[in-house]
């Protein structure tokens, strides 16, 4: 009966995957607006740079976030540090602090739009696109006049939208674990994580909790496998995630030289990728045996934020490694 309930509440778990909205790269982006309006007089722009309520600085600022098509802070940061260095006698700005303040302005003033994606009631990712009229200024004031390739644009896409998604999921649980234990840190969006004496890590998401006294480290990452095609093959795209998982593999060894648990949970996008991401991990079934676990941010809305039907587990049965049915009550966080 144990068996057969399991199988039961299997079915249902991929139900839930399948029935759920699936995101694929490139075919749209839907974010909520917090600014809407794109100027249109060119005389309205000439008259905000003689004011100096727009400078030469902030040309670069849309310059940057051309270049990815959309993006958070922290990339556009990174862009202009870059820039920076390229050209260092350049009016650009690159520190983090004043360069949230600059992009508000652009966005006041019509030449961003800034759209915020709430993660679960507890944060938000703010991401950046270049307005026709912010493309139009910057281009002529920088003589440029050229779009960035599509492919490269598509590939920034997908890199803030994964960290979107995974963001979601990591605020979910948040939430969920405060109830049974006491969160040491959170953080969601990519940060730097030590494994070692050199090593970093940039996780999607990460959680640390006290729970019994015992503390547990869980890291979430996006295992999306919608390739656009104008970015990586398939192949190239399971290789990358292959060598993901290998830091993985040293992050969980560090830990566990502190004696602290960790646990792991890949977003996908559908149950395809679920089976996708098992074949993966059976080459790796050493170090991700019972404690990873898959779902999505989407098949936890579609579930009602319930975790016992929106969560699979691989495990090790016999020689090989099989997706599963969580046990509730082997799952602390999710009784």
């Amino acid at each position: 009966m144990a068996v057969e309930k399991e199988i039961a509440d299997f079915v249902k778990i991929a139900e839930g995957f399948k029935n759920s909205s699936v995101f694929r790269y490139g075919n749209g982006i839907s974010l909520e607006p917090v600014t809407k309006s794109d100027i249109k007089s060119v005389d309205y722009l000439e008259e905000l740079l003689m004011a100096e309520k727009i400078t030469l600085s902030d040309m670069y600022i849309l310059e940057a976030v051309a270049f990815f098509g959309h993006a958070d802070l922290k990339m556009v940061a990174g862009r202009l540090k870059w820039m920076v260095e390229k050209f260092p006698k350049k009016p650009i700005i690159a520190d983090s602090d004043s360069l949230g303040g600059r992009l508000q302005t652009l966005g006041k003033y019509g030449l961003l739009w800034r759209r915020k994606y709430s993660c679960g009631g507890k944060g938000n990712i703010f991401v950046y696109t270049i307005t026709y009229r912010g493309f139009k200024m910057y281009s002529e004031r920088l003589d440029k006049s050229f779009h960035y390739d599509t492919g490269l644009v598509a590939q920034c896409t997908t890199r803030v939208l994964r960290s979107i998604h995974v963001g979601e999921v990591a605020c979910i649980f948040e939430g969920r674990l405060s109830k049974v234990a006491e969160i040491e840190e959170w953080r969601h969006s990519s940060y730097a994580l030590r494994y070692g004496e050199k090593g970093r890590f940039y996780p999607n998401g990460y959680i640390r909790c006290l729970h019994y006294g015992a503390y547990w480290n869980i890291i979430l990452e996006a295992a999306h496998f919608n390739v656009d095609d104008r970015i990586e093959s398939e192949q190239e795209r399971v290789l990358k995630f292959e060598e993901k998982l290998a830091t993985l593999i040293k992050v969980k060894d560090a830990f566990a030289a502190k004696y602290e648990n960790t646990l792991f949970v890949f977003c996908v996008e559908d149950f395809e990728g679920v089976n996708r991401l098992s074949k993966i991990l059976a080459g790796f079934k050493e170090d991700f045996n019972g404690n990873t676990y898959v779902t999505s941010e989407r098949v936890l809305k579609v579930n009602q934020l319930d975790f016992a039907s929106s969560m699979v587990k691989t495990r090790i049965i016999g020689s090989d490694l099989k997706v599963t049915a969580c046990i509730p009550s082997q799952e602390w966080f999710i009784a």
